[in-house]
C-alpha cells in the first residue's frame, strides 16, 4: 500500500506487477528426407531454426476491503494484460524436412498440369450435349464435380488448365496461413477475483 512513484499524492504503481519473459530455444535436429520419405544425408545432420519469444505481463491488484470495508475482508480483484510476441517477430519456426523450406513441402508446388484430369466439368446439364451428363460429371453420391471456385473465367466449364490453376491458388491460400511461422503479437486482457 502506498508504495512506488506517485503523481499528485496518488501512488500509481501500488499493487502493480510488471514482468517480461524472454524465451530462446535452440533449433531441434532433423533428418532430411526425399519426397518418398526416404532418408537422405546423415541422421539428424540438419537443424530447425532457433526461436525467440517474448511475453509482457502487467497486473494490478485492487484490495476490495479498501473499497467495500470489512465486508470484503481480504478479497482482491486483479486486472491484467498479457502481450505475447511483444516485438512481433514472425520468423519461420519450422521447415519441411524434404526441402528445408517453411513454405514448400517439395510436392504440392511441383505438380504439373498433366496430373489433372483432362475431362471438363460442367455446371449445368445440357440434354443436347451428352458430355454434360456422363458418369464422369458426378461422384458416387450424385454430386457434380464442377466447382465454381475453380471456374476462373465463370463460363460454367472447368477445364484442365483451370483445375491446375485452382490447385495452385489453393496451395497459395494454405501457405498464406503461415503455419510454420511464429504467431504475430497478441494481446489478452482479463480479471481474477481472489477471496
Amino acid at each position: 500500500d502506498g508504495e512506488g512513484p506517485s503523481l499528485g499524492g496518488l501512488p500509481l504503481l501500488e499493487h502493480t506487477d510488471i514482468s517480461m519473459t524472454l524465451l530462446w530455444n535452440s533449433g531441434t535436429p532433423y533428418t532430411r528426407v526425399n519426397t518418398r520419405g526416404e532418408q537422405i544425408g546423415q541422421f539428424n545432420s540438419n537443424r530447425f531454426p532457433s526461436t525467440f519469444d517474448t511475453e509482457l505481463r502487467i497486473g494490478r491488484f485492487i484490495p476490495l476491503g479498501d473499497l467495500l470495508g470489512d465486508f470484503a475482508g481480504n478479497t482482491r480483484l486483479e486486472l491484467y494484460g498479457i502481450v505475447r510476441n511483444v516485438f512481433d517477430w514472425t520468423s519461420p519456426n519450422s521447415f519441411y524436412t524434404t526441402t528445408g523450406n517453411p513454405d514448400n513441402n517439395g510436392t504440392s508446388l511441383d505438380r504439373s498440369i498433366g496430373e489433372f484430369s483432362a475431362i471438363e466439368y460442367y455446371a449445368e446439364v445440357d440434354p443436347s450435349r451428352p458430355e454434360t451428363f456422363s458418369s464422369f460429371q458426378v461422384d458416387e453420391f450424385g454430386r457434380r464435380y464442377y466447382n465454381p471456385y475453380a471456374d476462373l473465367n465463370l463460363d460454367g466449364v472447368v477445364t484442365q488448365a483451370e483445375k491446375y490453376e485452382g490447385y495452385q491458388r489453393l496451395v497459395a491460400t494454405v501457405q498464406s496461413f503461415r503455419a510454420n511461422y511464429d504467431t504475430p503479437r497478441t494481446v489478452t486482457v482479463g480479471a481474477r477475483l481472489y477471496f
